[in-house]
């Protein structure tokens, strides 16, 4: 295929338009699935990681990332008040 084609794609994505990197996670989830299923000691071990070391984790992360959150939220709302600001003044008439 020509690198000037319309249709050609860029590297790292399959015939399809998904990553090749998505495909490999999306089959090893799926083996680790399977693996869960079929050994009773391996979802034990699954289920004692997940709530000694990735809920922990998860939770202290989530409580870090809200004042980030909070933050983002309020200079957002006074961008878009700007915004609305600036749309009115030109709207009706107000701007140079």
């Amino acid at each position: 295929m020509c690198q000037n084609s319309i249709d050609a794609k860029p590297a790292g994505f399959d015939y399809t338009g998904r990553s090749l990197e998505m495909s490999l996670l999306r089959r090893y989830l799926i083996r680790a699935a399977q693996e869960l299923r079929h050994n009773p000691k391996a979802r034990a071990k699954a289920s004692q990681v997940l709530e000694e070391d990735v809920k922990p984790r998860a939770k202290q992360a989530w409580r870090e990332a809200q004042p980030k959150i909070e933050n983002a939220k309020l200079g957002l709302k006074h961008f878009a008040q700007r915004v609305r600001d600036e749309y009115r003044k030109g709207r009706d008439g107000k701007s140079a």
